[in-house]
């Protein structure tokens, strides 16, 4: 290849880097911090091994394109991949606030709704001038140092390159202590542990956990939760609780109806947030009659994880892509047995609303293999209660159609229920407007302007709910029927909701997936007090609560949460964890290794027991169906 193609590729990849290093300062705030020179040092040393990957990326490729044509050829492989991984991981960082994560691949089926007007904009734009803007500078200067030797220039190129690269290696590796102190610092506020680009890409696509690890290492360890280690089961154990609220006399079995909103978190809520009643005045409605609990968080994400983990009380090691959506007829066997056995144990018919087609994901199958009866999905809906009517997102059905459904489902239900179904019914319903990155569809309800899209849709999903509660006071269900309103998970920190929480000025927020969660509780037949504190509890206590709130008959399950109304529940403090992090949530704040250093000893033990728990679910040991009771 020609000298001065070379140089074209050099000062292409320079320039590029530069452009992208700008818009990363940007996108993560650093033009916005403080100026003075420890402060710029810091800043540039946070981005150290993005510079070390840049400085070694770029040697490389100027060695290989000076080799011959033919050889030349993995040099443009190289520079093609850099790019290419700098705008994936630079694309990240200004839609999602963080480089691609593995639970970003395992939802990469929505990822379509990231191409929104707005966004494919600004997407054109960042490529008009990667492809034009830069390649016509890099022309202009190449020209200019036409007249200097290439020969000399490619040996300054090189000898500059390496002493940079083990300048910054070795500056990096010795900062001085404040300095080291103010990097770790802009670690914790950013949320990035390293920025690696290449790096953190490599290890998304093609690191996998090992979860390869038998129940009786945790001989020495602290049991966090409770597993017989020597036995078949470890995690099944004998459960007797009696209902911890006062209920009418004579009370027969309530119907059960729960909202497994898509990505709700409490604090952009009027019920826990006075900031936000403007925002879901019907949720504060039914709130006003029901029990709210509070410093209640999600324990796992995002929609799969997050409804198996409360049905059956788990860290569930499958998500979406690799799992339940692309990979689900490689999935192992799993017996699962959750809240849905024991309902069904207790002569219950139990339901699963799914807004999505079928074909469009495994949800049918993954809420058969969790133990509900019958499960409805956009095709059912749309040929049973919208008169035909097609579902209004691309992939499902809008949320005003959901509930549309869930009230003629509920009407048709209760014209049946004196002839032909005697037996209570438990509804799970999950919907999928509130899902980042999604704006409303024409049946919709803006919010105020309309412009920002997580507004909308928290707005639209409350007018939806508004319907269906109005209803239902109405209906002979205001009698006998508990309704439960909670998430499948957190809200997601994209950029919508990310500029929400900075305009009501949520300052306690943190940029994690990992928040507050809804969980009111509405029971006609119950005297409840009007909140409840649950002391940093998580979602994974969701069934064990509510089959102690039922007061069912369930003498052993295996579940790894317990009930949040247990008079003797001493922890005051709660577990998450997704893809491969891990945090424990106190009063303080929600603790990780990168952010604090308070609870590393219990989150490491923590990160042992969860895969345990996970080796015993691959390996179909978390329950014995001989214990199972026929329905």
């Amino acid at each position: 290849m020609k000298s001065n193609q070379i140089s074209f590729f050099v000062i292409y990849i320079t320039l590029f880097m530069l452009l992208i290093f700008l818009g990363y300062l940007h996108q993560l705030n650093f033009l916005k911090q403080h100026f003075s020179l420890f402060n710029s040092i810091a800043i540039l040393m946070f981005f150290d091994k993005y510079f070390i990957e840049f400085l070694i990326s770029l040697l490389l490729i100027t060695i290989l394109l000076k080799a011959h044509y033919i050889a030349s050829v993995p040099g443009l492989i190289v520079l093609f991949v850099y790019v290419l991984a700098n705008i994936i991981q630079f694309s990240s960082i200004y839609f999602g606030g963080e480089f691609i994560t593995p639970l970003a691949i395992e939802n990469i089926d929505s990822f379509y709704i990231l191409f929104n007007v707005s966004n494919s904009v600004s997407l054109i734009f960042i490529l008009i001038i990667l492809l034009i803007g830069i390649p016509l500078l890099s022309v202009l200067i190449n020209r200019y140092f036409s007249k200097i030797s290439m020969k000399l220039s490619f040996r300054l190129t090189h000898l500059l390159i390496l002493l940079s690269t083990v300048s910054f290696t070795f500056v990096s590796s010795n900062l001085p202590e404040d300095l080291q102190k103010r990097v770790n610092a802009l670690n914790f506020e950013k949320n990035i542990d390293s920025f690696s680009p290449m790096k953190k890409l490599y290890s998304t696509l093609f690191s996998k956990t090992n979860i390869d690890a038998s129940p009786k290492t945790l001989l020495n360890q602290v049991n966090i939760f409770k597993l017989k280690v020597n036995s078949m089961y470890p995690l099944i154990k004998k459960h007797r609780d009696i209902s911890p609220f006062q209920a009418k006399k004579n009370k027969k079995k309530s119907n059960i109806i729960v909202f497994f909103t898509e990505g709700m978190s409490a604090r952009v809520m009027g019920v826990y947030n006075n900031k936000f009643k403007a925002l879901t005045p019907n949720l504060e409605n039914f709130s006003q009659s029901s029990m709210k609990v509070e410093n209640y968080y999600n324990h796992t994400a995002a929609t799969y994880r997050g409804i198996i983990g409360q049905i059956c009380s788990l860290f569930p090691t499958y998500g979406g892509y690799g799992g339940w959506t692309d990979n689900y007829k490689k999935m192992p066997e799993i017996n699962y047995y959750g809240l849905t056995d024991i309902l069904s144990e207790n002569s219950y018919h139990t339901i699963f609303f799914n807004p999505k087609y079928k074909n469009m994901s495994r949800l049918d199958e993954m809420a058969k293999q969790i133990g509900f009866d019958l499960v409805l999905n956009a095709e059912d809906l749309s040929k049973k209660y919208l008169n035909g009517e097609q579902p209004l997102q691309k992939d499902a059905v809008s949320d005003f159609q959901l509930y549309t459904s869930l009230i003629r489902f509920l009407k048709n239900y209760e014209m049946d229920s004196h002839q032909t179904i005697k037996q209570p019914f438990f509804i799970a319903l999950y919907n999928a407007e509130t899902h980042a990155w999604y704006d409303i569809k024409k049946d919709g309800k803006k919010f105020g302007n309309g412009k920002n899209n997580t507004l909308n849709t928290i707005y639209n999903l409350d007018h939806s709910f508004g319907k269906f509660w109005k209803y239902y006071q109405s209906s002979h269900y205001s009698q006998n029927t508990i309704i439960v309103f909670t998430s499948d998970h957190a809200h997601f920190y994209d950029k919508s909701y990310v500029d929400v929480i900075k305009k009501y000025k949520e300052d306690d927020y943190q940029k994690l997936f990992v928040d507050k969660i809804p969980l009111i509780i509405h029971d006609p037949e119950t005297k409840l007090p009007r909140s409840f504190d649950s002391r940093y509890s998580t979602s994974i206590d969701f069934a064990p609560s509510l089959v102690h709130f039922l007061g069912l008959k369930n003498e052993r399950n295996p579940f790894l949460g317990e009930s949040i109304f247990l008079p003797a529940r001493n922890k005051a403090y709660g577990i998450a964890s997704y893809g491969n992090q891990y945090y424990v949530i106190d009063k303080e704040k929600i603790h990780s290794m990168t952010n604090s250093n308070k609870f590393n000893t219990l989150l490491k033990i923590i990160q042992k027991n969860i895969k345990i728990t996970q080796y015993l679910e691959i390996s179909n040991r978390i329950w014995d169906e001989s214990l199972s009771k026929k329905r």
